[in-house]
């Protein structure tokens, strides 16, 4: 119980065991996904001698940096690693100001392959939420927005993919709103699907907010698909989503928890079609320019 209190590596046998690996194989570098990984193996890679790289990614430098165990254990993994790689400026932020060195701190978005979305053909009404139930993507706080509009925008439509211990509450709502069947829980569903659903849709939507316990997002790679497939993004002024989406460029921002002000942004979309269209491009010419999976590994190497 208090070894990985004060010692957050591997056990002297599995330390062995990774430091044999990585001598045999010659590895030149190791990168180790998420804060607590790097903590893992940042004592391996010293005895091999391999620079190690860690990627954060959300909840690890957010969340985590409420323990002050982990702040502990990350100030020594940071004078041990060769970088630290956030995917928003934000986080990066969050690192640099428990004593991560800005020199050893590079911002690396998670990119897509913009191949795989098409431009969307615009249902009208069609709205599109993609992402897990859970509290920082607040899906409960999305649909509420959308009951301030429906009566306004009758033939308007919520379809939301994804699932987690939200979806009970969002029932509820649903049915509070006497919304059935214009906001629809499809559930998790796979990527090929996503990809055909964000091809219908007008408008994206995700309403993230900072969690009670302090989970955050990174940069969601949602919002980026739909960038991709020409959607007008309404979102939250949330960690590296500012980043990306462009306020009144590729899409409206919100302060989180503001529901008004979502409801009204998808408002003005529903009304103006052509401005959700010119949002649209340019969210994906954003995203060829910056985001693309081709940028982002040329970035990480």
């Amino acid at each position: 119980h208090w070894r990985p209190y004060w010692n957050p590596g591997l056990a002297r046998e599995k330390r062995l065991q990774v430091v044999s690996f990585l001598t045999k194989h010659r590895v030149q570098a190791l990168l180790a996904e998420y804060g607590p990984i790097g903590c893992l193996f940042m004592g391996a890679c010293k005895d091999a001698g391999v620079p190690l790289f860690v990627h954060f990614h959300g909840y690890d430098a957010s969340k985590l940096l409420r323990s002050r165990r982990h702040v502990r254990n990350y100030r020594e993994l940071f004078r041990a690693a060769a970088g630290v790689i956030a995917p928003s400026r934000f986080l990066a932020d969050k690192l640099a100001a428990i004593g991560c060195p800005f020199e050893k701190l590079h911002v690396v978005p998670c990119g897509i392959d913009p191949s795989r979305f098409q431009p969307s053909s615009r249902e009208p009404g069609r709205i599109l939420a993609v992402g897990r139930l859970v509290e920082k993507k607040a899906p409960h706080l999305t649909i509420e927005a959308f009951a301030q509009i429906a009566n306004r925008y009758p033939t308007a439509r919520l379809e939301i993919i994804g699932d987690g211990p939200l979806r009970e509450r969002c029932e509820a709502l649903i049915d509070k709103f006497d919304l059935r069947p214009r906001v629809v829980l499809h559930g998790v569903q796979p990527s090929d699907r996503v990809g055909a659903e964000m091809r219908r849709a007008s408008i994206f939507v995700q309403h993230s907010i900072t969690a009670p316990d302090g989970d955050m997002e990174g940069l969601p790679v949602a919002i980026l698909e739909a960038m991709a497939s020409e959607l007008p993004i309404v979102s939250t002024c949330h960690s590296g989503i500012p980043e990306a989406v462009e306020h009144g460029v590729t899409g409206y921002l919100v302060p989180e928890g503001d529901v008004n002000g979502m409801a009204e942004a998808m408002a003005t979309l529903l009304t103006d079609p052509a401005r959700a269209a010119a949002m649209g491009a340019a969210g994906r010419a954003r995203v060829l320019k910056y985001f693309s999976l081709e940028h982002a590994c040329d970035r990480l190497r």
